[in-house]
């Protein structure tokens, strides 16, 4: 990461850092929860990946890694923000009450951390946006995430990516989606984009 850092200076680029991935604690998509040294097979504290969020051990040693991080890199003028979880949803609903709670511990964590203010978001798989758009329905989804109205979460982010064989028009989706974004009021970011979420050797 220092490596990654030195060179994003070097070529005027920002970075977003994002501190968890859904993989060590999906079984959804990707999983890779036997590895995961939290897992309690591994000698973790966590029975089920979901105990993540509310484990009072799990969450203490998240805040010694937010720690750590901030001290380490948050001098960086090339980071742009700190991600909390890329695409969350592939490890709980993110609108529960347990996601909620601990996605507003960890952003004033971060900010009371980091003498440099950056800004911070987390971030969505898509999936359910993705069929809320094929359905024509994407109004509902401002009251069902209502967790991008939090104050503590400074953008709204999405990814979108095509699923099988159905169409899009990316030109049209990306600015129907974007205006949903926009309906909590804050910057919105398309932060992953494409045809098709799988590579070639999962097709």
């Amino acid at each position: 990461l220092d490596y990654v850092l030195d060179r994003a200076e070097a070529l005027g680029i920002q970075v977003m850092l994002t501190v968890l991935n859904h993989g060590p604690y999906s079984v959804v998509h990707a999983s890779q929860w036997e590895d995961n040294p939290y897992n309690a097979v591994n000698g973790g504290p966590l029975a089920k990946p979901t105990d993540v969020f509310t484990d009072a051990t799990a969450r203490e040693l998240h805040r010694r890694l937010l720690r750590y991080i901030v001290a380490r890199w948050g001098h960086s003028a090339n980071i742009l923000a700190w991600e909390l979880w890329n695409e969350v949803d592939l490890v709980a609903d993110p609108a529960s009450p347990e996601v909620m709670a601990w996605t507003q511990e960890m952003a004033r964590e971060l900010d009371r951390l980091d003498p440099y203010d950056h800004l911070i978001s987390t971030s969505l798989g898509g999936v359910e946006v993705f069929i809320a758009l094929l359905n024509d329905d994407i109004d509902a989804l401002v009251e069902r995430y209502a967790f991008w109205s939090m104050p503590e979460l400074d953008f709204t982010q999405l990814h979108f990516y095509g699923l099988g064989t159905t169409p899009l028009d990316f030109s049209a989706d990306l600015g129907r989606l974007t205006r949903y974004l926009h309906a909590f009021g804050k910057p919105a970011l398309v932060a992953e984009a494409g045809v098709n979420a799988l590579g070639e050797a999962e097709t």
